[in-house]
């Protein structure tokens, strides 16, 4: 029949969706992220969001899951983040196709070591942009380090790489009971928090808004009071209500309104973004707002060797002008190590933080305020290979803006600096064991090179090492 039948009902307001044979054609999300559209467009758009959220300390983005992988780079920066490992080498600036299949062979033999099972997927779909594909290796991994993962229920579930269907019931994605055991697990944790509701999926009960609205004022009890009483035909203002005061708690806005209310709001988006309610819960963040509301991001992501800065951006939510002072507390460890954390505060709540890495391998910068870890901490980054040795690890406070140096549990005091080459003692020595020069106990600063940030004796006006004025 030309043209086609129209089928059930009319189509769906983001553009129309045309089914065949097992293919869904979606149209490309609208530029600010909303609109209803069909559930693979309301998918992919959720893991877009959800996929930025945990790049964002790396200063990566994606605007298009099916085209932003193809390199492998951000798939392989995401499973850094999700995990907390290293991957290891891979191309960084991938040019030519063979180079782009190898780092995404890398990512997905990661996680088959890390026991995510995938099927029917390979290195190709992801180069060559298969969109559903994509969407159901991310439901994989958002279902094992979101919803499932360690830091969740610790059911650890693995699943398949099928995108499923509207209602996430897809076959043969290997996904078994534990897909089904972690939605439980989420929908009575929902429940548990607005049980006037009597929520029992993850779909048509969230479509009028107050669900939401009641999930967030069960964390705060100043905002959405009045959810019981609103209207549900006014579904797309009610939730939009709920999403934007979730926002300012520090929730990442991972679904819109629009696509909340709409008949085709999928089951996996909603679970990805109810799920960051749970785990900002579990991490105590409703209770810190400056906790919840702080972000780090890191500058030279990728270039990052032993012996050169690692820098972030640590941005703190304003204080109120009678606030008392929060404690900002970074510390930072590698493998059998640890380094400085420099911190300089500097206008609205920024502080800026670098530190030196001596060795290769994964290192870890665990970020608290009052205590409580903020979004995301802590941080790994990858370090490349190179030569030298640098410092004993200690930790740094920021209280009010004023940095305090505090001792790291098990870690040793500083130790002195050969004035000759820079170096600091590895043991109780008093001579230097590259150079042999007597040691010096009086340390002024590090040399401001970044190339070489040696540690300076005081009293000198110059590196030993490469000249550099201090």
């Amino acid at each position: 029949m030309r043209g086609g039948a129209r089928g059930r009902g009319a189509p769906a307001r983001g553009g129309p969706a045309i089914r065949g044979t097992g293919v869904v054609r979606a149209g490309p999300p609208s530029a600010g992220g909303k609109g209803g559209g069909d559930w693979v467009a309301n998918q992919e758009r959720a893991f877009t969001r959800w996929t930025n959220a945990k790049l964002s300390p790396r200063n990566m983005q994606v605007s298009k899951l099916s085209t932003d992988l193809c390199d492998g780079i951000a798939l392989i920066n995401l499973l850094e983040v999700c995990t907390g490992k290293s991957i290891g080498r891979y191309n960084k600036k991938p040019t030519m196709k063979m180079q782009k299949l190898e780092n995404c062979t890398i990512a997905l033999n990661f996680l088959k070591e890390q026991g995510v099972k995938l099927v029917n997927i390979g290195p190709e779909d992801i180069v060559e942009g298969r969109e559903k594909l994509i969407l159901g290796l991310f439901w994989s991994i958002i279902l094992r380090y979101q919803i499932a993962g360690e830091d969740g229920d610790g059911t650890g579930a693995g699943s398949g790489s099928s995108a499923g269907g509207k209602n996430g019931s897809g076959s043969g994605n290997g996904a078994g009971n534990n897909e089904a055991n972690a939605k439980l697990q989420l929908l009575r944790w929902v429940q548990s928090r607005i049980p006037q509701y009597a929520i029992k999926n993850f779909t048509t009960d969230w479509r009028d808004g107050r669900a939401i609205c009641a999930l967030v004022n069960s964390f705060d009890r100043s905002v959405c009071t009045g959810h019981e009483i609103m209207n549900p035909r006014e579904a797309v203002y009610n939730a939009r209500q709920g999403i934007d005061a979730a926002t300012v708690m520090g929730v990442p806005r991972i679904v819109e309104a629009e696509e909340m209310t709409s008949n085709d709001n999928d089951e996996h988006a909603m679970m990805t973004y109810l799920s960051c309610f749970r785990d900002m819960d579990r991490r105590g963040l409703f209770n810190n707002r400056d906790a919840a509301l702080t972000r780090a991001r890191m500058h030279n992501m990728g270039d990052v060797e032993v012996g050169r800065n690692c820098d972030f951006d640590i941005e703190m939510a304003r204080r109120a002008p009678n606030e008392p002072p929060k404690l900002l507390e970074i510390k930072v460890e590698g493998p059998e190590t640890a380094a400085i954390p420099e911190v300089r505060k500097g206008p609205d709540g920024l502080h800026k933080v670098s530190f030196v890495p001596n060795r290769p391998g994964t290192w870890r910068m665990f970020v608290t305020i009052d205590g409580v870890p903020i979004q995301g901490s802590p941080f790994t980054v990858s370090v490349a290979d190179s030569h030298g040795s640098l410092s004993q690890p200690v930790m740094k406070s920021v209280v009010g803006g004023e940095v305090s140096r505090l001792a790291v549990a098990g870690s040793q005091p500083v130790g002195a600096v050969c004035p000759k080459c820079g170096r600091k003692s590895e043991s109780d020595s008093k001579y230097c064991g590259s150079c042999g020069s007597p040691m010096s106990d009086d340390v002024q600063a590090r040399c401001h090179n970044r190339n070489c940030r040696r540690f300076v004796p005081r009293g000198s006006k110059f590196c030993p090492v490469c000249g550099t004025r201090v």
